[in-house]
């Protein structure tokens, strides 16, 4: 008895250290959000803001058109434009301003990936992601659409898992839609249609 209730008084424990440090990385991450500026690509932010506003979202490609090409799927470019015209409706520009224009979807689908990871995993592996420093500089710092792709390719594999096809290639598409690097597990995607169109049948090896 003694011997069971210390495992579990170890597990609460454990379990509140992991909470403690993912409470810690949220408002650390909330901190570089808000006062650190970096211009690796904010620049390019800019640009794109300007041609949308310049031409209309619809017509961000016509190159002949602007002076500021997008060169960047639609959905990022997009969602910069709605938090853009939000953050402007507001607020007077600053920097913070524009710090939370670049890096309020990448920190909140950050946010994301961690709610996700806990109710899937547990508390382990959500901490492991939520201290993790490439995460938090890539998000935090330096503004970039990375976990929006994460999370979108997380539920992409979760819609494998379970055999959702339709759902698999939502998220297919948003993950193209949002870097050019899901093109990468086009392989994967078409490998799960041609299963799922044609399953592999196990063989009754019962006499």
């Amino acid at each position: 008895m003694g011997y069971n209730v210390g495992i579990k008084t170890d597990r609460k424990n454990n379990k509140t250290i992991f909470l403690v440090l993912i409470l810690a990385s949220v408002i650390l991450r909330i901190f570089l959000t808000l006062f650190f500026i970096s211009s690796l690509d904010t620049g390019a932010y800019d640009n794109w803001l300007e041609a949308i506003s310049y031409a209309g979202f619809f017509n961000m490609y016509n190159a002949d058109k602007l002076s500021y090409i997008v060169d960047y799927p639609p959905i990022f470019p997009a969602l910069l434009t709605v938090i853009s015209k939000f953050v402007n409706s507001i607020f007077q520009e600053s920097q913070i301003t524009l710090n939370l224009i670049y890096k309020t979807f990448p920190v909140l689908f950050d946010f994301g990936i961690i709610a996700f990871l806990y109710r899937k995993h547990g508390a382990l592996t959500s901490t492991l992601w939520a201290i993790n420093p490439a995460a938090i500089v890539i998000s935090s710092m330096w503004a970039q659409s990375d976990s929006l792709f994460i999370m979108a390719m997380f539920l992409f594999f979760a819609m494998i898992i379970n055999k959702k096809a339709i759902s698999t290639g939502i998220f297919y598409a948003l993950m193209c839609l949002i870097k050019p690097q899901g093109i990468y597990l086009f392989p994967v995607y078409m490998i799960f249609l041609i299963y799922e169109k044609f399953p592999i049948k196990k063989k009754n090896t019962s006499p």
